[in-house]
């Protein structure tokens, strides 16, 4: 048998043109493969953004509701502490907050208000995402504790401490609205109403009318003493300023609450859940 032999003759033109597509690399291809590559990046990107985001608000909610529940029970013993301290019989019958206030368990009034205070700033310090403007928070808590010590050198104004701690009746509701605002769907109608109503009525008056005249008292006083004594500095003079940035604060707030209900109500919408969704 004679050996087989190479074919020496050219090839064809179609052979050439299969054998250069087939070295060629397919542009098409690469090109869909790019674009598809690039669409998955952004998905993966998008989704790994939300991936971040969503575990944040869901810590974050949680940490509010903590928060929330802490100071719903904490006050009660506040605001205990405080009323076992008030005649809430001569008040009705129109005596000033000096001459109902009694004072019989001041120290253990105070003991339970500074120990709330202190937990509360920790707490927000620690774990800042459990407010929503834990700067603020923060602040007030700490001229709260050095205000809180004037009732313990100057006995005659410790009923100046029962009146400013009226204001936790209105930070409990506040917090109570809240809880309840979430859960509305299975809690009563008529519930839901006398919280709201409750927290705006005790918003009004112990805020807006109460802390200012408060302030209006304690310049009075203090002219009177400058009046008698001849002197023009007196060490209660210091609280004064305090008092009157409590009140600023009260006034921004009243601010945040009422203004969207405001504006909404004269473009004709609800504002109930907008005020809500603030976190007042």
């Amino acid at each position: 048998m004679a050996p087989r032999q190479r074919s020496t003759s050219p090839p064809s033109m179609v052979e050439t043109t299969d054998r250069q597509q087939e070295s060629q690399p397919l542009v098409s291809s690469s090109s869909s493969t790019s674009s598809l590559n690039g669409t998955s990046l952004k998905r993966a990107k998008h989704s790994a953004e939300n991936s971040v985001e969503l575990p944040y608000q869901q810590l974050a909610e949680i940490a509010r509701e903590r928060h929330d529940f802490f100071n719903i029970f904490a006050l009660v013993f506040v605001i205990g502490a405080t009323l076992i301290n008030w005649d809430l019989t001569r008040l009705v019958q129109g005596y000033g907050p000096d001459e109902a206030w009694t004072g019989e368990h001041f120290y253990l009034n105070w003991a339970t208000t500074v120990l709330y205070f202190l937990i509360d700033l920790l707490w927000v310090a620690v774990v800042p995402i459990c407010v929503k403007s834990p700067g603020t928070i923060i602040k007030h808590h700490f001229v709260a504790i050095i205000y809180l010590s004037a009732p313990v050198f100057w006995v005659e104004y410790r009923w100046f401490m029962g009146a400013c701690l009226t204001v936790e009746v209105n930070t409990w509701f506040l917090i109570l609205r809240r809880l309840v605002y979430k859960r509305q769907s299975w809690i009563p109608a008529i519930c839901v109403e006398v919280v709201d109503k409750s927290f705006y009525i005790s918003w009004i008056v112990i805020r807006c009318f109460i802390y200012p005249s408060l302030l209006v008292k304690m310049v009075n006083l203090a002219i009177i003493g400058i009046q008698l004594s001849g002197h023009f500095w007196h060490w209660p003079l210091l609280f004064i300023p305090l008092h009157f940035f409590l009140c600023v604060l009260n006034l921004k707030w009243s601010y945040d609450l009422f203004e969207p209900i405001i504006r909404k109500r004269m473009k004709g919408n609800g504002a109930k859940q907008a005020t809500v969704a603030t976190g007042l």
